[in-house]
């Protein structure tokens, strides 16, 4: 990851640097404007990496990548009316503000999706329909959190980097959803099970987990997978501030669990 400082140089006129990296035929817009600048560079292989910078106030900021699907090597880089435009094969665009672009869309990795790429690529497309900003008020026709009463609890539900127009393609999948989480639910906390044991627990520890441990909110992905997260486990599981989630294929298959903070 390139420093923070590269791009603040380029933002005050002196991209020097950067284009050096670019080289002959990466891509670079820095827009003062929008206190952002964007950076497409050709790694070896012939793939692209893009870096997005955010400057801050008091000279603060961040960098971020931005992932760019194989599908959509970049040929020309603009600004236009506060969004970034990319350019690719075809006189395709994709568009979208700095905040869209650096909006970290989640996805479940290759090394348990293999549909990932495809994944990647209706993100990186959708980019101009991505929300901005934190999590968003409740309203799932709107993409944003509920709470609801699915087999005999209480579960927040909420949406990942999905605007109406995503959140109204995925309803009918999160209903079904709902419609049988106790198997479900089941799924995860046992899969949750499988993925903390050492060996050593007993048969009464093993079923006092299954029967005692439920999530407290799912996350759909716009890929169709989902999250369970289960927040009330206890300091003696995980730290303060800490609690795993079990991640899911849209099929309901459980492959990974991560710990969120």
């Amino acid at each position: 990851m390139h420093a923070l400082e590269l791009f603040t140089a380029a933002l005050n006129g002196d991209d020097g640097r950067l284009r050096a990296l670019a080289g002959p035929t990466g891509l670079l817009c820095a827009v003062p404007a929008l206190s952002s600048v964007l950076l497409v560079e050709n790694t070896a292989g012939e793939t692209q990496r893009a870096t997005l910078a955010l400057a801050g106030p008091n000279g603060g900021g961040m960098v971020r990548t931005v992932p760019l699907p194989r599908s959509f090597p970049v040929r020309a880089l603009a600004e236009e009316g506060g969004e970034y435009v990319l350019t690719g094969p075809g006189g395709r665009t994709v568009r979208g503000t700095p905040d869209q672009f650096a909006r970290h869309v989640r996805l479940i990795g290759p090394e348990h999706d293999p549909a990932y790429e495809s994944h990647r690529e209706e993100a990186f497309l959708a980019t101009h329909l991505l929300p901005v900003g934190g999590r968003r008020a409740p309203g799932l026709d709107g993409g944003g959190e509920a709470t609801v009463t699915a087999a005999g609890q209480e579960l927040s539900v909420g949406f990942d980097s999905a605007g109406p127009e995503k959140a109204a393609a995925l309803m009918p999948h999160l209903r079904s959803l709902l419609d049988s989480f106790d198997g479900v639910r089941r799924a995860g906390t046992a899969f949750l099970w499988e993925w903390g044991a050492d060996g050593t627990e007993s048969a009464g520890e093993r079923a006092r987990f299954l029967a005692g441990t439920v999530p407290t909110s799912l996350v759909l992905l716009r890929s169709g997978g989902f999250e369970l997260h289960y927040e009330d486990l206890g300091e003696d599981a995980f730290p303060e501030g800490h609690w795993p989630a079990v991640r899911f294929l849209a099929d309901r298959t459980p492959v990974d669990v991560v710990v969120e903070s």
